[in-house]
């Protein structure tokens, strides 16, 4: 299983944590509406703020062959160690593929937002 690279960024403060509804409701003909458990575990997903997610060229470069290669376009698993504090290592995968978009002008000192979203298992 590929590892998290140890030369990109871990996630910035401001990375929102959310989880997908896991309950059911059904309006009944009278009275409080019911509502039930879906699933025993739903995913945790982390989306880190793009402005604060900053990438030099570098870090561009591997965060894509990373996505390209080692996770086969988003489409395997990999290893990150403490995404968010105290977490340890987790297996994640990519929600959404990573968007760049330049925020220098330089060109071998250009900053990258990164717009990526990571799904957690199991956390």
């Amino acid at each position: 299983m590929p590892v998290y690279p140890a030369s990109l960024p871990n996630l910035p403060v401001g990375t929102r944590e959310s989880r997908p509804s896991n309950r059911a409701v059904t309006q009944m003909a009278g009275g409080p509406a019911r509502m039930r458990r879906l699933y025993t575990r739903v995913p945790l997903i982390l989306v880190p703020p793009p402005q604060r997610y900053v990438l030099n060229l570098a870090q561009r470069n591997t965060m894509r062959t990373f996505f390209d290669d080692e996770t086969e376009s988003g489409s395997l698993s990999f290893q990150w160690l403490n995404p968010i504090p105290d977490l340890g290592m987790v297996e994640v995968r990519f929600v959404k593929d990573p968007e760049f978009t330049p925020v220098s002008a330089g060109v071998s000192d250009r900053l990258y937002e990164c717009d990526v979203s990571f799904e957690v298992k199991d956390a």
